[in-house]
C-alpha cells in the first residue's frame, strides 16, 4: 500500500462528513485506492480554518466491495497503529475522539499518515488522495452522516456544549476571524496573567492607549489628481500621507538594537563584499565616507593631484577618497587613480601624434584601475588641468584623454566623457561653531519604489515608497521590519507631487543638523545614497524615457537596433550627469513645441526628473534592480520556453513538475501552464531553479512544436536532437546564474563566473532574438 509522505494537517468538523462522488475515472485508472491524509483542499497550512457544520472536502470516487473490506481491515489494523503515528510530527490535527470535547475546543494530535481516532474509527471516509485542481470530480454529493453525532447535552445544545463554546463560534462566523487571530485571541485567554477583570468594555480606551505609544508622526499634504487615470466620480485633489525618512531616522538611532549594528566611516576595501560601504560610491562620495587624511602634518583630499614612490620607482595619481583596507591590517589609505605618461600608455601606435603633442607636458588619466596607496609614500602635490574644466592661471600638466579598458582592449575617449567625482558636485556643510564639539556621523539613504495593484495600469494602482539606512548591516536591511514606509502614491496622483516633501526632508539631510541619538547629541549629515526601482519607475526618476523608446536606457545612448550588441561602446557612450544637464537647458530653451519633441527624443530624455533638487547623479545613483533584472529576464524566457512546447510536452511538464522533489518550506505554487502570467517574481525565480531538472528528465524533440524546429533549423542551422540540449543548456545556465546573482557576498571569483555566464547565455539568447532590453543590461556586466 502507498502512502502519502507528506505531513498535513488536517481540522475535522463536527459532525462527521462523508463525501460521495459519481465519477470512477481514478477507480478505473488505478484499481484499488491507496489511503492518504491528502483529503482536504485546505488541509494545507495556508488554507486551513476551523470548520462549520457545513464543512466540504475533497471529492473522491464510489468504492467497490473489495476497497470496503480493504479499509474495514485496515481499521481493524489503525487502532494500534495510532498510538505510535499520532505523537510524532510537528504539524496538529484536530480530531472528534468519539462524543467528547474537552472545554472549548477539540484534543490536538500529531499524524503523518492516516488521520484515526483513539477508538478505532476513521476520522474521514476518505480513500483517494486527490488533487482538485487536476482531476476535477463533478457532481459530488455531500451527505451528512448524523447517525454518528449525537449532540450536547445542556442549555446550548445539541451543537455547542456550552456558552463559550456558542459565542466563539458566533463571533468567529460573524467577523470572519482568521485563523492566527483566533489562535493569537486563544493564547490570550488561557494566558495565566490574564485577568478578565482587566477587560475593558470601551473601545475609545483603548484608542487612548494607541495615542499614547511613541508612534511615527504622519504628515498629509495635497497632491493633484490626473483627471485621465481615475473615475469621473473622483475630485481633482486628495490628501497624501507621508512619514519623513527625518523621523525614521531619529527612531532609529535610539534604537540600542540597530545602532549596535550600524556602520559610520570611510569607505572598506575587502575581498567579499556585501555592504554598501564596500562599495564605489561611498568610498568616493565625501557625503557618506572621509575625503581627506592628516600624515606627517600635511592633508590630502578627494581632487588632489600628487607624485608617489613604490619600490624605487615614482607615480602621479588623482585622490577619490580615503579607505579602509581590510586587507591589509585595516590601514587607512588613498584611493587614486593613476596617471600615465605617454612612455607607459598601452596600445598606443608609433603613427598617432601624441608623443608629439603637449611639450611633455601631457598626461592620460587611467579609469577603472584604481590603486590604494599608504600616504606614507607621498613625496609632494602637483597641479593638474582636466580640460573639461575651467583651466588655472598655473599647472604642471594637463589631461585631454582618459585610458580605459573595453572589451579586451584599451582604448582613449575626450576628457569631456567622463563621470564626474563625487566632491566635484557635492560641498560637506561644517557644524556651526557652538556644535563642532559633536561627533559627526554620516548617512546612506537607499529609497525604494515600486507601482503595485490589481490594475496597475488602469485606476487602481499604487506607488508604494519605501526607505532603508546603507548603513545597517546587510543582516539587518534584508529583514522586512527594517524597510521603512515613506507612503503610497494615491490612485491617479503623479510621484513628483508626492515626493516633494520627502525631498525637502533629505535637502535638510544634506545641509546638515543636530539630532538627538541614543548616545546623545549628534551633528547628522547625508544624503541620497541610490534609488531602487524597476525599469519604468527607474527611468522616471533619472528623467529618462522608457526602454521601450529608441533610447531608453538610464545610463548609456544606446539605439534600440543596438541593445544586443556586444561591441556596443557603452563606456564611451554613456550617459553623463552634467552632458545631460546641458541637453536640458538646451531643450528648455527652444520655442517650438516640435522642436522640443524632436530633442527630447534624440536625446531619450523626458523631463528633469523630481530628484534633480538633491546632491545627486541620476545615471550612476539609479541603478538597474538586480531582483527586477534577473526574475524579468527569467520570466521572459519561462515564456518563450513553453510557447515552443506542444500539447504532449505540456501535459508531460506538468506530470514531472507536480512530482519533483521540491524544498518542505516553499508553498505552494499555481500551475505554470495554466496561470504563470499570474505568477509573482517569487514564483518565477522558484521556477527557474526546477526548470534545469524537469526538462533533464523528460524532454525529448518530439514535445517541441514541429514549426518551432523548422524555424531553428532554417534560421540557425540548429538539428532537432541539438535543440533540446540547448534548451536544457541555457535553463542550467539561468538556474546558475541566479544562484550567483543572489549571493549574499560578491568575490571576484563569483563576478567572473557570472560574467562567463552571461556571456554563454547571450549566446543563446540572441540566436533566439529574446529579451532584448535585459540582454543589454547585462552586456554591461558581461563587457565591465
Amino acid at each position: 500500500m502507498n502512502r502519502s509522505k507528506r505531513i498535513t494537517r488536517v481540522y475535522a468538523s463536527i459532525p462527521k462528513l462523508r463525501v460521495r462522488a459519481t465519477n470512477k475515472q481514478r477507480d478505473d485508472e488505478y484499481g484499488i485506492s491507496s489511503i492518504s491524509n491528502n483529503v482536504l483542499a485546505y488541509s494545507r497550512p495556508e488554507n486551513a480554518n476551523l470548520l462549520s457544520e457545513e464543512s466540504t472536502v475533497s471529492h473522491i470516487p464510489l468504492l467497490n466491495d473489495e476497497q470496503i473490506q480493504l479499509l474495514n481491515d485496515v481499521e481493524v489494523a489503525s487502532v494500534n497503529y495510532n498510538n505510535e503515528v499520532l505523537n510524532d510530527g510537528d504539524n496538529e490535527i484536530l480530531v472528534n475522539n468519539g462524543n467528547d470535547v474537552l472545554d472549548n475546543s477539540e484534543p490536538i494530535f500529531n499524524a503523518m499518515d492516516e488521520e484515526f481516532v483513539g477508538n478505532g474509527e476513521p476520522l474521514l471516509d476518505i480513500v483517494e488522495d486527490s488533487e482538485p485542481e487536476e482531476d476535477p470530480l463533478i457532481n459530488a454529493e455531500i451527505l451528512e452522516e448524523s447517525s454518528n453525532f449525537k449532540g450536547f447535552d445542556g442549555e446550548y445544545g445539541p451543537y455547542f456544549p456550552n456558552f463559550t463554546s456558542a459565542m466563539l463560534f458566533i463571533w468567529i462566523t460573524k467577523h470572519m476571524i482568521s485563523t492566527s487571530a483566533y489562535e493569537d485571541l486563544a493564547k490570550i485567554l488561557i494566558h495565566p496573567k490574564y485577568q478578565k477583570e482587566d477587560v475593558t468594555t470601551n473601545i475609545r480606551q483603548i484608542r487612548k492607549w494607541r495615542n499614547r505609544l511613541p508612534l511615527a508622526k504622519v504628515c498629509q499634504h495635497d497632491v493633484p489628481l490626473h483627471m485621465q487615470r481615475i473615475p469621473s466620480t473622483y475630485e481633482s485633489i486628495r490628501k497624501a500621507f507621508t512619514i519623513s525618512p527625518l523621523t525614521h531616522l531619529e527612531r532609529i538611532l535610539n534604537n540600542p538594537i540597530l545602532m549596535s549594528n550600524m556602520y559610520f566611516g570611510p569607505g572598506v576595501v575587502t575581498n567579499e563584499r556585501r555592504e554598501f560601504w564596500h562599495g564605489e560610491f561611498w568610498q568616493d562620495s565625501p557625503m557618506f565616507g572621509e575625503n581627506e587624511i592628516r600624515s606627517n602634518n600635511k592633508v590630502y583630499k578627494a581632487g588632489d593631484y600628487l607624485v608617489y614612490y613604490k619600490q624605487s620607482s615614482t607615480y602621479m595619481c588623482r585622490v577619490r577618497g580615503v579607505v579602509v583596507d581590510e586587507t591589509d591590517g585595516n590601514m587607512l589609505k588613498l584611493k587614486v587613480d593613476q596617471l600615465f605618461s605617454h612612455e607607459n600608455l598601452p596600445n598606443c601606435r608609433s603613427t598617432d601624434n601624441r608623443h608629439i603633442r603637449g611639450n611633455g607636458k601631457e598626461l592620460w588619466l587611467v579609469e577603472g584601475e584604481a590603486k590604494f596607496i599608504n600616504p606614507q609614500n607621498i613625496e609632494r602635490h602637483i597641479t593638474v588641468w582636466l580640460r573639461d574644466m575651467p583651466e588655472p592661471e598655473e599647472y604642471d600638466y594637463y589631461i585631454q584623454e582618459i585610458v580605459y579598458f573595453f572589451n579586451g582592449k584599451w582604448k582613449y575617449r575626450n576628457i569631456i566623457m567622463r563621470h564626474h567625482l563625487p566632491y566635484e558636485y557635492i560641498t560637506i556643510t561644517q557644524p556651526p561653531p557652538s556644535q563642532r564639539h559633536l561627533p559627526i556621523m554620516k548617512i546612506f539613504l537607499d529609497i525604494y519604489v515600486d507601482d503595485f495593484g490589481t490594475f496597475r495600469n488602469v485606476y487602481h494602482s499604487l506607488g508604494g515608497v519605501y526607505l532603508q539606512i546603507g548603513n545597517m548591516l546587510q543582516s539587518h536591511r534584508k529583514s522586512l521590519k527594517n524597510h521603512f514606509l515613506i507612503g503610497f502614491v494615491p490612485f491617479g496622483a503623479n510621484f513628483e507631487d508626492f515626493i516633494k516633501p520627502i525631498l525637502q526632508d533629505i535637502k535638510r539631510l544634506e545641509s546638515g543638523l543636530v539630532m538627538k541619538t541614543i548616545n546623545g547629541d549628534v551633528w547628522i549629515i547625508g544624503g541620497l545614497g541610490c534609488v531602487t526601482a524597476d525599469l519604468p519607475q527607474g527611468n522616471d526618476i533619472a528623467g529618462i524615457k522608457r526602454h521601450g523608446a529608441n533610447h531608453g536606457c538610464r545610463t548609456c545612448n544606446v539605439s534600440h537596433d543596438q541593445l544586443t550588441s556586444l561591441n556596443y561602446n557603452y563606456i564611451e557612450n554613456a550617459r553623463f550627469n552634467q552632458q545631460t544637464e546641458e541637453r536640458l537647458i538646451e531643450i528648455k530653451n527652444q520655442y517650438a513645441k516640435t522642436r522640443k519633441e524632436q530633442l527630447s527624443t534624440e536625446y531619450g530624455i523626458s523631463n528633469p526628473g523630481s530628484f534633480n533638487v538633491l546632491k545627486w547623479d541620476r545615471h550612476i545613483q539609479t541603478p538597474q534592480d538586480a531582483y527586477h533584472s534577473m526574475a524579468g529576464k527569467a520570466r521572459t524566457l519561462l515564456e518563450a520556453t513553453f510557447n515552443v512546447f506542444n500539447a504532449i510536452g505540456e501535459k508531460e511538464f506538468l506530470k514531472h513538475w507536480k512530482y519533483i522533489e521540491k524544498p518542505t518550506n516553499w508553498s505552494r505554487m499555481p500551475n505554470p501552464i495554466q496561470h504563470r502570467q499570474s505568477f509573482m517574481f517569487s514564483d518565477v525565480l522558484r521556477i527557474t531553479m526546477l526548470m534545469p531538472f524537469i526538462l533533464r528528465r523528460f524532454l525529448k524533440s518530439h514535445h517541441i512544436k514541429t514549426e518551432a524546429l523548422n524555424n531553428w533549423h532554417e534560421k540557425l542551422g540548429i538539428r532537432q536532437n541539438s535543440a533540446v540540449l540547448k534548451l536544457c543548456s541555457c535553463w542550467a545556465i539561468e538556474a546558475k546564474l541566479l544562484k550567483l546573482a543572489f549571493s549574499v557576498t560578491i568575490t571576484n571569483n563569483i563576478q567572473q563566473e557570472f560574467q562567463r555566464l552571461l556571456k554563454e547565455e547571450h549566446e543563446i539568447l540572441i540566436q533566439a532574438r529574446q529579451n532584448y532590453f535585459f540582454l543589454h543590461i547585462f552586456n554591461k556586466i558581461v563587457l565591465s
